[in-house]
């Protein structure tokens, strides 16, 4: 009797090693397939925000030609006020015919101002070095910031190009910044610490650069400024209405008309 309880015990000994094995596979089956999925969307994320990138950089670029063929048209009519205002509302009107919206004649107006602010320029994307694309362990020490203002305290001509990290959205609030000087700190803030255009405005409007200027603990002044900021994902960034009309995308009148909704 003893003997036939011990063979019958082993039949469940092996079923239940068995259930342990087919858990095992199934764990590690579901490990590899998350992993495949983490890795799929890692390449999918920095896709996106190539893409992102490289529509951004294109609107700069081609806002800042615009601007440069407006200013050089409106040359021809030796500053009359008229002929400038002809100028902007036939091209107005001709490019709204041709690729809708994104060309109004205030749209126009921003174009000619940027390439006025923006004069020294040259047409073209700085190339960042590998390890400057995101946040810098140093941006937050006296040493770090004392190294973004003394460029635009001293009023170098070192910046020839237009960030990569920033969009056309980002140009038209810096150039509201009257001072050059200024505006060129927080130019270099906003690409190095990688700022939305929500927390550029805001360090604009805080007058961050003023008070960095007059501030001993300039590190943990800078502390502070960074504290809320929001990081923009990538595809937030081109919901921008800017970049949608520059596409031409019918997204873009949707999005105007939920704004104009809470505006209202």
């Amino acid at each position: 009797m003893q003997k036939l309880k011990k063979k019958s015990q082993t039949p469940g000994l092996e079923r239940g090693s068995s259930l342990v094995n087919v858990s095992h596979h199934v764990s590690a089956g579901h490990n590899q397939s998350r992993a495949l999925f983490d890795r799929v969307v890692a390449i999918l994320e920095q896709a996106r925000c190539s893409v992102v990138r490289s529509v951004n950089s294109n609107m700069v670029i081609a806002y800042w030609l615009i601007g440069r063929e407006i200013i050089q048209e409106l040359q021809k009519g030796r500053n009359r006020a008229e002929y400038g205002e002809k100028v902007i509302e036939d091209l107005s009107a001709k490019l709204t015919q041709r690729y809708g919206k994104g060309f109004s004649i205030t749209n126009l107006r921003y174009f000619r101002t940027f390439f006025q602010v923006y004069a020294d320029r040259a047409p073209e994307i700085r190339h960042m070095p590998c390890g400057e694309s995101g946040v810098s362990e140093i941006r937050h020490t006296s040493r770090g910031v004392l190294a973004d203002l003394s460029p635009a305290v001293e009023t170098t001509g070192r910046i020839r190009g237009f960030s990569p990290n920033l969009g056309w959205s980002h140009y038209r609030a810096l150039m509201k910044v009257e001072h050059r000087n200024e505006r060129l700190f927080y130019e270099i803030e906003a690409e190095k610490e990688v700022w939305s255009v929500a927390h550029l405005e805001h360090q604009i409007h805080s007058l961050l650069f003023a008070r960095l200027l007059k501030s001993r603990n300039k590190a943990g002044l800078m502390e502070l400024s960074l504290q809320g900021q929001i990081l923009q994902n990538p595809m937030d960034a081109i919901k921008d209405l800017y970049v949608l009309d520059f596409l031409n995308l019918p997204e873009g009148d949707l999005l105007r008309e939920q704004h104009q909704g809470v505006v209202r």
